[in-house]
């Protein structure tokens, strides 16, 4: 019994580090977006980490996953996400609000 509890400990301790060291892979995201910027797939994920406004041009490839933690991405420019049917772009606990003069388009494969 003593040999089962002290396995299971260790498989708990081995995979939260292992979880913790996957959690910080990405690119973290706060703040004003003022110029065009583009979200690729080796950045990704994106951790939205506090609301953003896009004031320029955000371009999100195919591939991309945004992890938004209920944070809001308010588009006040354009926001353009592509994605294919064997690249998804995923949006996850994200809110999309547009702003005045706001600009959104989506490419949606046939």
């Amino acid at each position: 019994m003593m040999k089962r509890l002290i396995f299971f400990a260790v498989f708990i301790c081995v995979f939260s580090i292992h979880y913790e060291v996957n959690a910080t892979n990405g690119t973290d995201v706060k703040g004003i977006l003022k110029t065009d910027t583009v979200w690729t797939k080796e950045g990704s994920p994106y951790n939205l980490v506090d609301n953003i406004q896009v004031g320029g041009k955000l371009t999100i490839e195919p591939g991309v996953t945004v992890i938004g933690n209920r944070k809001d991405i308010a588009v006040f420019c354009k926001l353009e996400i592509s994605g294919s049917s064997d690249k998804k772009v995923k949006l996850i606990s994200v809110n999309l609000k547009g702003g005045d003069y706001c600009q959104q388009r989506f490419k949606i494969p046939s």
